[in-house]
């Protein structure tokens, strides 16, 4: 399933929480729909998301964060997502969902997430 940048605000403030959920709680909370998968959700797409919602309670642009990535995380351009392989498929969710593989920047600085040598700095400090 597509999902943006939301379902690293799941995984991330856990992180810093220093919480490691059990397998059975993310399957308690696939079942009651707590993964995010996209911060704005269409009326027809909240009808047909089944596990997903929008952004969870711990929303770290609430509090005044945008959460970068090291590594790209995103898959758009290389066609439909149905046609990724799935070891493709694989390596996007791990990107995507590993904390080590994110940082924070102030959100009014929020575009110096973007530029190549601030990302450079925060993979040399990365876990």
């Amino acid at each position: 399933m597509p999902t943006d940048n939301s379902i690293a605000h799941y995984s991330f403030p856990r992180a810093l929480a220093g919480e490691v959920p059990t397998l059975d709680e993310v399957r308690a909370d696939i079942e009651s729909r707590n993964i995010p998968c996209a911060m704005i959700l269409k009326t027809a797409e909240k009808k047909g998301a089944v596990f997903c919602t929008g952004l969870p309670a711990r929303n770290l642009n609430d509090r005044g964060w945008k959460l970068c990535h090291i590594d790209a995380v995103a898959v758009t351009g290389r066609g439909r997502t149905e046609e990724l392989g799935i070891v493709e498929l694989i390596a996007a969710f791990k990107r995507v969902l590993d904390p080590g593989n994110m940082f924070l920047i102030p959100k009014q600085w929020s575009g110096l997430g973007e530029i190549p040598e601030v990302i450079q700095a925060a993979r040399r400090i990365a876990p």
